[in-house]
């Protein structure tokens, strides 16, 4: 079929069956259309594939083809007669041996196993290195936690929720504790001071939530002279994306010293942190 099939959810029966490409895949199919001229024992196929380009138009297609069939042809649907062919988006080439990627995501994690083959990280001039596996495994959970924190900075500072990952993990004696709950406000704004924080300035204060009878964290952020306060208060702490961004943090607390490199065959670079 030559270009977009007619937006069938928006059309007009006979608007529809004007359309040049929906006249071509009734003829092709020969079954009919519409309730008193579909019949299924006149299908001419018993598989129907629907290929289209693996971009945002081919996407467009698909999903209004499949809009067509559901809508005027629903047996066929039902019936397991409609199939999908995904063509991959990138094909990648590395001396004589060629892969095809299904999409961004699946070449993004080939170019990381890429660069991750052979890599050694190590934590100081004297640590042992981390590698293979175990370093692909750590990659992978800070991507992980990288996609979470760009989640919830349409809620919170993405700045304050990067600053956690190097923030000692929270504890109960922070929420009820007036010099326990400084103690980490303090600890938070030691993070945010040494980050980047994009031109953004940032103070941390332990407030007493009224309702709860339980210290929360405030932040404050101050951009182009205008202050936004965020609070941070139990339910945040407790919540699983805390949990997610506390545990990782954990697992980098100390990995990377003043004097950690990374190696890679014969080639060697100071790195002074894990993003």
């Amino acid at each position: 079929l030559k270009g977009k099939i007619l937006n069938v959810e928006k059309a007009r029966f006979d608007k529809m069956l004007a359309s040049a490409e929906v006249g071509t895949l009734i003829t092709a199919l020969g079954c009919g259309i519409g309730r008193e001229e579909f019949d299924m024992a006149k299908l001419r196929y018993h598989s129907i594939i629907i290929m289209t380009d693996a971009d945002v138009d081919g996407s467009h297609i698909r999903t209004l083809l499949l809009t067509f069939f559901f809508r005027q042809m629903r047996d066929i649907v039902e019936g397991g007669h409609i199939f999908i062919a995904m063509p991959p988006l990138y094909k990648v080439k590395k001396g004589k041996q060629e892969q095809y990627l299904k999409d961004e995501k699946a070449l993004e994690q080939y170019l990381l196993q890429s660069a991750l083959d052979g890599t050694q990280l190590f934590s100081s001039a004297t640590a042992p290195p981390v590698q293979g596996e175990a370093l692909e495994r750590l990659v992978n959970e800070y991507k992980r936690i990288e996609s979470l924190i760009e989640r919830m900075s349409r809620t919170y500072p993405k700045d304050v929720l990067k600053a956690l990952l190097a923030t000692t993990r929270i504890g109960q004696e922070e929420f009820s504790d007036i010099d326990r709950s400084r103690g980490w406000s303090s600890r938070l704004n030691d993070a945010l001071g040494v980050a980047n924080n994009n031109g953004s300035l940032y103070s941390v204060e332990s407030v007493h939530d009224a309702e709860t009878k339980l210290y929360k964290q405030q932040v404050i952020q101050t951009q182009h002279g205008i202050q936004t306060r965020y609070d941070l208060n139990d339910d945040f702490f407790l919540s699983s994306s805390y949990e997610a961004i506390a545990t990782l943090g954990e697992k980098l607390e100390g990995l990377i010293e003043p004097d950690a490199y990374i190696r890679k065959g014969d080639k060697s670079q100071a790195v002074a942190s894990f993003e």
